[in-house]
């Protein structure tokens, strides 16, 4: 009687001729993702000009050393605290009116160059030029600027305080 076939072993091809068919669907590929390849390329040629594949090297090199290096950082209280406060200061970042943020960086940009100008070779003013100064419409703006903040920081302090359980 006649044994089953248990296994079909597919035809074997030549070594050279596998080699030749990858060298051939590698080319294919190349030439298909030609103009992507080229940008790698000079990507990666810049990387290295910049001494940037060396230190990924170096970093992929001795990963485990990094590793514990980086983990035993992030473990530190102060590592936490940073990125609470980052966290923190991206969210308050987020609610802020984007040109709101704008006009006063302007307005506080404009006042530091008045200030920085004022700093060279200026005495400093005393208490009647400051009171004078008083009287100038813009400084008056500021000055309202200035404590219509301190007022919302104010309550913000205040209503933080009662709500844990503490009298200002």
């Amino acid at each position: 009687m006649a044994k089953a076939i248990t296994q079909i072993e597919p035809p074997r091809q030549d070594p050279g001729e596998e080699r030749a068919l990858s060298l051939e669907q590698l080319l294919q590929t190349v030439v298909q993702h030609q103009e992507a390849l080229s940008v790698t390329m000079d990507i990666l040629g810049e990387l290295h000009r910049a001494g940037i594949l060396e230190i990924a090297q170096g970093l992929l090199k001795n990963r485990e050393e990094v590793g514990a290096i980086a983990i035993n950082q992030l473990n530190q209280p102060e590592a936490h605290r940073m990125i609470k406060n980052g966290m923190a200061g991206l969210q308050w970042l987020g609610r802020i009116d984007p040109d709101q943020l704008h006009s006063v960086a302007q307005a506080a940009e404009n006042g530091m160059e008045q200030a920085l100008e004022a700093r060279d070779g200026h005495k400093p003013i005393g208490l009647w030029e400051l009171a004078r100064q008083a009287r100038d419409p813009e400084v008056r703006t500021s000055l309202g600027m200035l404590t219509r903040f301190l007022q919302g920081m104010g309550k913000a302090v205040r209503s933080q305080s009662e709500d844990r359980g503490e009298r200002r």
